[in-house]
C-alpha cells in the first residue's frame, strides 16, 4: 500500500528503541488500515494494544507520546491523498534533518526541542485553499529549529547545506500558473464552463492546485460570473411568465445592465496578456456592486408590485452612496416613464391604461347603478406624489367619466381631454416636475367648478336636497296631512285589496293641494316633483295599509351617483326616517280628527236635555276621555317637534350652510385671555372690518355660483352621508352602532318610542271607537227609542275603562323614557325630558 509505505520511515524514526522490524512492519500495517477507515475507535484500539506489549520506562513512554501525537495528526486530514502528500514533504526532508529521529547533533538535540511540539502540521485538518500558508509557516518555523541553535547563537555546520527551494519545490512544482488561469478567466465571468473553471449549478470549481492568494481573488472575481448566470437565467425566465408593463420595464433595465458587463468583460479579454487576476478584479468591482444591486430585487421580484418598484426606487435616489443614487435614478427615469402614461391617460380621458395593480386608481366590481365603480387605494399611492395630489388625480378622472359616460356631456369632455392633452405632451415625462402637479391642479379646478355649475343649474343638486326633506324627511307638514286625509279611506283594508291607481291618484291631489303645488309648472319641466313616488313595502299576511304605505323618490343616474356614490343604503335610510316619522304624524293626523268629531257631538249633546242625567254623565266622561286624550297628544307632538326641529331642521340647515360656504372662507385669528371664572374672552376692543362698513352702504348681493366653495363629486357625496349620518345616528333614532341603552329600563330610546307610538295608536284607535259609541248614544236619544240604549252604554263604558287602562300603560312607559332621557347624561336628552314631562 502506497500509505504503508510512505508511513514506514516516519514511524520507524518514531517508534521506541528495541522493537524489532516485523513489529514495525506489522504496526505500520495496522494503524493505516484504522486511518484509511477513518474511525477514531479503531485507531485508538490498536495504540492501546501495542503500548501494551512495549516495555514501559520514561524513554519509552516519551517516544511513544509522541508517535500517539503523530498518529492523532494524521488523522486530522480528510482524504487519503493528504496524508499521503503530508507524508511524502516529510519523507523529503534529508534524514539528517528529519524532525522525529533523535540526533546527536549539538546544535539540535531533545534537549533543545524539549518546549517543541515535534509537529510540524497543523492541530486541524487544513483548508483545501489555505494549505500552503499553513504548512509553510509549520516548515519556515522547523528550519528556524534546524539553522539555529535553540536560545543561542548561529552554528557554523558545513555539512547543513540544504537549498530553501528543496522545501518550497515540492509544494510548488504542481501549482497552476496565473498565465494558463487567464486564458480561462474570461470565458468563466460569462459563466461559460471550461476544463480549468467547470461551472455547474450555479457553481464555480477552483482548482485545488491554485496558490492560495490567488484562489482568494478567484473567489472575489467569480462573485461577477455567478450573480451574471443567476440575474440571466432569472430574466428568462420571468420574461416568459404574465407581468405587468412597469415589471416588464424593470426587467429590460437588468437585460441592459446585463449587456454593458458583457462589454466589460470582453473588453478584458482584448488585454488579457497584460493583466493579472487582481488587476482584472479591479477592472470588474463596479460592475459587481451593479449586479450585487440588481439580485437584490431579482431575488424578491414576485413580493414587489408595480407601484412598490417605482417608489423603492424613488427613495433610493436620496441614497448617500453616489452608485446606489445612479443606478436608483436611471432605473426610476425609465419605470417613471411609463407610470406618467398611466397618470396621463386617467386625467384626459378616465382611461386605466395600467395593470390592476400598479396604480392607485381601481376599479370596483358593484352592481350599484348609482356607483362611479372606481375607488383610490391609498396604499398604492406612490412616494413621489403626496396623497392630497394623488386624490387630486382620482377626482379628475371620475369627474371626467362622470360627465361623459352620466352627463352625456360628450362636447364639453372632449374639448377638455384635447386641451390639456397637449399640455401634458410638452412635460418631460421621464420625471416628476412641479409643472406636472401645477397642471393637476388647473385641471382639478377647472373641473370641479363645471362640474359643480352642472349639478346646481342642469341637475337641481340643492332643489333635490331641499325635496328630499320637504316630502322624505316630513318637511312639509300640510302635504303629509294630505296624504293622509287622502289615503285614510283605503289604508284600512288589507294589502291584498290596494290598487296601485289609489296611490298614484292619492298622490296627486296631495301635491295639488298642498304647498308642493310650487314646484309645479317651473323651469324643470316638473322633474323635480314628478320623482314623487308612493308604494308598499313587504309585507306578512294580514297586514294593512298603513303598515306597509311609503313615499319614495327616485334618484336616478347622474344625480343618484352624487347622493349615493358612498352610500348603496342612503334611500333606505331616508325610508328608515320617514317610517318613523309616518307613525308620529299619523297618530296627530288621527287626533285632529277624532276631536273635530268629538266637538261635534259634545255640542249635539249639549243641544238636547242638558238636564237629563244621562247626558250629563256621558259629557262628564267624554271630558275626563278628553283629558286623557289631551295628554297623549301632547306627549306625541312634544316628541314629533323634538325630532323635526332639534334632529332634522338642525342638520339640514348646518348643511345647506356647508354648501353656501365660501371658496375663501378665511379664519380671522384673535388673542384670547381667560378671566378670574374661567371665562375666555378677546383680549383688547375690535372694530369692525372696512370691508364690512362699506357692504352696509349698499344692499348686500346674493352669493353668485362662482364665489361658492367648489366641491368635487366624492366631497358632495361625503357631504350628504354626513348630513343624512347625523340625522340616523341620533339616539331616538339609533338603536345599533354602539349606542348606549336607557339606564331604567335597559333598552334602546328608539324601541321605547315605537313602543310608545303604537301605544298612541291604540289609544286614538280607542278613542275614534268611543266617538262612534256616543254617536250612536245620540241617534238613540233623538230617535226617543231605547231599546239598544243598555247594550251601547255597556260598550261605551267598556271602551271608556280600555282606554283609561291603555293610558295608564301608556304614562308608565313615558315615565320610563323620560327617567332614561334624565339620567343619560347627555344636556340635549336632559333638556327632552323636561320638555316631555
Amino acid at each position: 500500500m502506497d500509505l504503508v509505505a510512505s508511513l514506514y520511515p516516519c514511524v520507524l524514526n518514531m517508534i521506541p528503541p528495541g522493537v524489532s522490524e516485523i513489529q514495525v512492519k506489522r504496526f505500520v500495517h495496522d494503524i493505516a488500515e484504522a486511518i484509511s477507515s477513518g474511525s477514531k475507535e479503531q485507531t485508538s484500539r490498536i495504540l492501546e494494544f501495542y503500548k501494551s506489549e512495549m516495555v514501559r520506562s520514561p524513554k519509552n513512554d516519551s517516544f511513544w507520546s509522541k508517535l500517539e501525537a503523530f498518529i492523532q495528526v494524521l488523522e486530522t486530514f480528510s482524504s487519503k491523498e493528504q496524508i499521503e502528500k503530508y507524508l511524502s514533504v516529510l519523507n523529503y526532508l534529508p534524514k539528517d534533518v528529519t524532525p522525529f529521529k533523535k540526533r546527536n547533533s549539538a546544535y539540535l538535540t531533545t534537549d533543545t526541542l524539549q518546549h517543541h511540539n515535534m509537529l510540524v502540521s497543523p492541530s486541524a485538518a487544513p483548508s483545501l485553499y489555505a494549505e500552503s500558508f499553513e504548512n509553510v509557516e509549520k516548515y519556515s518555523d522547523r528550519r528556524s529549529a534546524i539553522t539555529s541553535l535553540y536560545g543561542g547563537g548561529m552554528q557554523k555546520n558545513a555539512g547543513n547545506t540544504t537549498p530553501l527551494a528543496h522545501l518550497s519545490d515540492p509544494y510548488y512544482s504542481n501549482m497552476i500558473s496565473e498565465a494558463e488561469v487567464l486564458k480561462y478567466i474570461s470565458y468563466t465571468l460569462l459563466a461559460t464552463t471550461s476544463s480549468l473553471f467547470p461551472v455547474n449549478n450555479q457553481t464555480i470549481t477552483i482548482p485545488c492546485n491554485a496558490p492560495n492568494g490567488e484562489s482568494g481573488v478567484f473567489h472575489s472575481i467569480f462573485e461577477a460570473a455567478l450573480l451574471y448566470q443567476y440575474l440571466s437565467n432569472r430574466v428568462e425566465k420571468l420574461k416568459s411568465s404574465m407581468l405587468s408593463p412597469l415589471k416588464v420595464n424593470f426587467l429590460s433595465v437588468v437585460s441592459q445592465k446585463l449587456r454593458e458587463y458583457c462589454r466589460v468583460v470582453n473588453g478584458l479579454t482584448n488585454t488579457i496578456g497584460n493583466e493579472t487576476a487582481k488587476s482584472i478584479y479591479t477592472k470588474i468591482y463596479t460592475q459587481i456592486l451593479i449586479l450585487r444591486f440588481y439580485y437584490r430585487y431579482l431575488q424578491k421580484f414576485e413580493g414587489f408590485r408595480g407601484d412598490q418598484l417605482i417608489s423603492e426606487f424613488d427613495l433610493l435616489r436620496k441614497h448617500g452612496d453616489p452608485l446606489v443614487k445612479e443606478l436608483a435614478s436611471e432605473v426610476f427615469s425609465r419605470l417613471i416613464d411609463l407610470y406618467m402614461e398611466y397618470l396621463v391617460y386617467w386625467v384626459v380621458s378616465g382611461q386605466l391604461k395600467c395593470a390592476k395593480d400598479e396604480f392607485f386608481v381601481t376599479r370596483e366590481t358593484t352592481s350599484n347603478k348609482n356607483s362611479l365603480k372606481f375607488k383610490i387605494l391609498k396604499d398604492r399611492i406612490p412616494s413621489f406624489i403626496h396623497p392630497s395630489v394623488a386624490k387630486q388625480i382620482y377626482t379628475v378622472g371620475v369627474s371626467y367619466i362622470y360627465l361623459e359616460e352620466y352627463i352625456k356631456d360628450i362636447e364639453w369632455a372632449s374639448e377638455f381631454s384635447k386641451k390639456y392633452n397637449a399640455k401634458f405632451s410638452v412635460i418631460p415625462r421621464y420625471s416628476i416636475s412641479n409643472a406636472f402637479f401645477e397642471l393637476i391642479n388647473e385641471q382639478f379646478l377647472e373641473i370641479t367648478a363645471y362640474l359643480n355649475d352642472v349639478l346646481r343649474n342642469r341637475l337641481y343638486y340643492r332643489e333635490t336636497i331641499t325635496i328630499l326633506k320637504d316630502i322624505l324627511l316630513m318637511g312639509r307638514g300640510d302635504f303629509i296631512n294630505s296624504i293622509i286625509k287622502n289615503t285614510c279611506y283605503f289604508l284600512d283594508e288589507p294589502v291584498e285589496q290596494l290598487q296601485s291607481y289609489q296611490l298614484t291618484k292619492c298622490l296627486q291631489d296631495s301635491v295639488s293641494r298642498s304647498s308642493l303645488r310650487n314646484y309645479l309648472n317651473k323651469s324643470d319641466n316638473n322633474a323635480l316633483i314628478n320623482k314623487l313616488d308612493a308604494r308598499l313595502l313587504e309585507s306578512g299576511h294580514g297586514s294593512i295599509g298603513w303598515d306597509v304605505f311609503t313615499l319614495d323618490y327616485l334618484i336616478d343616474p347622474p344625480l343618484g351617483v352624487v347622493l349615493g356614490s358612498n352610500s348603496t343604503g342612503s334611500k333606505t335610510e331616508y325610508l328608515r326616517i320617514f317610517n318613523f316619522l309616518w307613525k308620529m304624524k299619523k297618530n296627530s293626523f288621527f287626533f285632529d280628527e277624532e276631536w273635530l268629531n268629538n266637538i261635534a257631538l259634545m255640542r249635539d249633546f249639549r243641544r238636547i236635555r242638558r238636564k237629563s242625567p244621562l247626558v250629563r254623565d256621558i259629557m262628564r266622561k267624554m271630558s275626563m276621555i278628553n283629558a286623557l286624550k289631551k295628554q297623549v297628544e301632547y306627549f306625541n307632538l312634544k316628541l314629533q317637534t323634538y325630532c323635526f326641529t332639534n334632529i332634522i331642521e338642525s342638520r339640514y340647515r348646518e348643511f345647506q350652510k356647508k354648501l353656501s360656504m365660501k371658496e375663501n372662507n378665511s379664519q380671522e385669528n384673535f388673542n384670547i385671555i381667560s378671566l378670574k371664572n374661567g371665562s375666555k374672552v378677546i383680549d383688547g376692543i375690535l372694530r369692525p372690518r372696512l370691508d364690512f362698513l362699506s357692504k352696509l352702504k349698499r344692499p348686500l348681493a346674493p352669493l353668485s355660483n362662482s364665489d361658492l366653495k367648489q366641491y368635487n363629486i366624492d366631497e358632495l357625496a361625503a357631504l350628504h352621508d354626513e348630513y343624512l349620518g347625523s340625522i340616523l345616528e341620533h339616539k331616538l333614532l339609533d338603536a345599533q352602532n354602539n349606542k348606549p341603552v336607557g339606564k331604567f329600563t335597559n333598552q334602546y330610546f328608539p324601541v321605547t318610542i315605537i313602543t310608545l307610538l303604537d301605544q298612541m295608536y291604540d289609544v286614538v284607535l280607542t278613542y275614534g271607537s268611543l266617538n262612534r259609541i256616543v254617536h250612536e248614544i245620540l241617534i238613540q236619544l233623538n230617535l226617543d227609542t231605547h231599546d239598544n240604549l243598555n247594550d251601547i252604554l255597556s260598550r261605551f263604558n267598556l271602551a271608556k275603562n280600555n282606554l283609561v287602562k291603555q293610558f295608564q300603560t301608556f304614562q308608565n312607559h313615558s315615565y320610563s323614557l323620560i327617567k332614561d332621557l334624565r339620567l343619560d347624561g347627555n344636556e340635549d336628552m336632559a333638556k327632552l325630558s323636561r320638555i316631555l314631562r
